[in-house]
């Protein structure tokens, strides 16, 4: 159970306007959980949030504190809506060196998320459908949710299949990929442990895979994410793996 993270202030921005709302708790008693804001928890423990005064914090004088043990303590606020907009959060741990970034964890794959997510690790997790769905097939605790899926979108990531150049049996290359394209593969995909959402509309597809019809896909710039991908595979991945590893 992870102890003592304080959040001193939380800003929201709209991008289409530029105008940006602040939350802070300096005009909240101390002592208690701000007004009109629910307190609750995923796990075990106790979560335990109040006001407190911090004159080292950014936003000082107060800040909101969560002095309690619990697995993943959590407090949210009714007031007020965001749509396409962005929340940032300010915080500070207090003590233990678990939950350091707030309770983000950078796991090393789509499979241990999901095997933390099914344990109970984690509240919830960031996979590819086909781990989702192997955690509802293997009848684990679990639901999924598609974020944004009628506001910004779902990032949705392309399958490929390309006719090398030169390739020594075109002829039967063509023939395979024909057969990758055509619906009753789709299908086949969809029902597979892959749990692929097909391209088409009407192919049959088990309860538990949506059809691509059914979400609002997120306009992407694929290249432009491959060429980001390959820096971070030189910078912050590469780092995070040899930190794994040591």
């Amino acid at each position: 159970m992870k102890p003592s993270i304080w959040w001193c202030v939380a800003a929201c921005a709209w991008p289409a306007s530029g105008l940006a709302a602040v939350i802070g708790f300096d005009a909240d008693p101390v002592g208690a959980a701000p007004p009109g804001w629910t307190v609750g928890m995923t796990g075990r423990g106790q979560a335990q949030w109040a006001v407190a005064a911090d004159p080292s914090a950014p936003t000082a004088p107060n800040v909101l504190r969560q002095s309690g043990r619990a697995d993943f303590p959590w407090i949210v606020t009714g007031d007020g809506s965001l749509a396409d907009g962005y929340v940032e959060v300010k915080f500070k741990p207090l003590a233990s060196k678990d939950d350091q970034a707030g309770g983000v964890r950078v796991l090393s794959s789509n499979g241990e998320v999901r095997r933390a997510v099914a344990a109970g690790d984690c509240a919830l997790g960031l996979v590819d459908t086909d781990d989702a769905t192997e955690a509802v097939h293997d009848g684990k605790p679990v639901a999924v949710v598609f974020p944004d899926a009628d506001g910004t979108g779902v990032v949705i990531v392309p399958n490929a299949v390309m006719l090398v150049k030169n390739a020594p049996h075109p002829d039967a290359a063509k023939r395979f990929i024909d057969f990758l394209l055509s619906a009753d593969t789709e299908s086949a995909l969809a029902r597979s442990g892959a749990a692929q959402m097909p391209l088409r509309p009407g192919v049959v597809t088990p309860p538990e895979v949506r059809a691509l019809g059914s979400v609002r896909a997120m306009k992407l710039d694929y290249a432009g994410l491959a060429t980001l991908l390959d820096g971070l595979s030189r910078g912050f991945l590469e780092e995070w793996v040899d930190g794994a590893r040591r």
